[in-house]
């Protein structure tokens, strides 16, 4: 669960930091390329090991398969989202793979 900008505006506010929901939407804009950049290097290299996950999702009312690679460290290497459904896939109805 995440905090709203008015969220924070109020955290800080309790704390005695006089401070707008606008301006902290300004900050997020502004530091979260700076905090994404940093956190690189902290990353582990892609492994030499992976897997592929997959599983089925409804979408906008239709069946989805969605495909997860991950190494052996846990990090997500790829996430890919089929645009065909289910029912095209396997010939039957769009209640799932099953259905």
């Amino acid at each position: 669960m995440g905090l709203s900008d008015r969220d924070v505006e109020k955290l800080l506010n309790e704390r005695g930091v006089e401070v707008d929901h606008v301006t902290v939407h300004r900050w997020v804009l502004r530091f979260t390329p700076l905090l994404a950049d940093a956190a690189k290097p902290c990353r582990h290299a892609v492994g030499n090991r992976w897997q592929v996950d997959e599983t089925y999702v409804r979408v906008g009312g239709r069946w989805r398969y969605v495909y997860r690679a991950i190494d052996q460290f846990g990090q997500v290497i790829d996430v890919y989202v089929s645009r065909d459904g289910i029912r095209r896939r396997y010939g039957g109805s769009s209640n799932g793979p099953s259905g």
